[in-house]
């Protein structure tokens, strides 16, 4: 959804919504004639075309990956489908099936030439859906200011704030508390000219014997995370960054993901399981404990 203003306005969320059709048709694994869907689907050592938006999220999903020791990564696939978070059966796997579905995964068993990327070993598929909204948040970004618009862009949770509102005043972004009904927040922090991007265990899950399984996976144990992390919020003007950073946070934990966001000087919210945070952010409290 889009709440712009400016004299360029409707044309500039026409833009937009045009940029996002053409993204689906690129990266939706949905859909048989995207570039993952046709790399997903190709032989060992086929080599598949890559457009111009794929491309620039696989790259950025590789400098991200690296950045991140591995938790962020875009080919854990096999292991989302071994979960079921691709459909309406979602469930717990067997240990044979996950350590299958784990020696699949990895960004090792793909060669990139030019725009041109091939898999090395049979089986190995990518996902965008832990960067691609911030990619996007990011172009239409661009597409915003090239009109000379402001105004607030929410792709799914990931919320971009271009400029201020109209009585020139910062956009206020509640962030969903991850224990309590939809549209809970647990706090309200000011935003401009940046993105506000958050991560949790609390959309996409489902339980089984009283254990929750979020849709998040965990490279090292082939299993969605099961740390100390409940709820991570960026906010950063690279919603691309953010939207990956995001995620692999979630599998570090909250030690470790403390001084990752310190070292890389990240604005940060850490939500832990026991209701307890941790924030750089000047942030306005509503919800309580998690």
């Amino acid at each position: 959804s889009f709440s712009l203003w400016g004299a360029n306005a409707r044309a500039a969320e026409r833009e937009m919504r045009e940029f996002l059709r053409e993204l689906e048709r690129q990266i939706g694994l949905k859909d048989p004639g995207s570039d993952l869907s046709r790399l997903n689907a190709a032989a060992a050592g086929e080599r598949v075309e890559f457009r111009t938006h794929t491309l620039a999220i696989w790259k950025r999903s590789l400098e991200l990956n690296e950045l991140t020791g591995g938790a962020f990564s875009p080919a854990l696939y096999p292991l989302t489908l071994a979960w079921g978070f691709d459909s309406d059966q979602k469930r717990v796997p067997s240990d044979a099936e996950i350590s299958a579905a784990r020696a699949l995964c990895g960004t090792e068993h793909f060669v990139t030439e030019g725009n041109l990327v091939c898999k090395t070993l049979e089986g190995a598929m990518l996902d965008f859906g832990g960067i691609a909204k911030g990619y996007a948040a990011d172009v239409c970004r661009d597409i915003a200011r090239a009109h000379g618009v402001q105004g607030f862009i929410n792709l799914g949770g990931n919320i971009y704030i271009v400029g201020n509102k109209q009585d020139g005043s910062a956009y206020r972004v509640g962030i969903q508390h991850p224990r309590m009904a939809q549209g809970t927040t647990f706090a309200v922090l000011p935003v401009s000219n940046a993105s506000a991007v958050t991560s949790g265990d609390y959309q996409n899950y489902f339980e089984s014997a009283g254990v929750r399984y979020c849709h998040i996976m965990d490279a090292q144990t082939g299993a969605p995370v099961r740390g100390d992390l409940i709820s991570v919020t960026l906010i950063d003007e690279d919603s691309c960054k953010a939207d990956a950073l995001s995620t692999a946070l979630m599998v570090m934990g909250m030690e470790q993901a403390v001084s990752f966001c310190e070292e890389q000087n990240l604005r940060y919210l850490l939500i832990s399981a026991d209701g307890s945070y941790q924030t750089n952010l000047e942030l306005e409290l509503t919800g309580g404990k998690a």
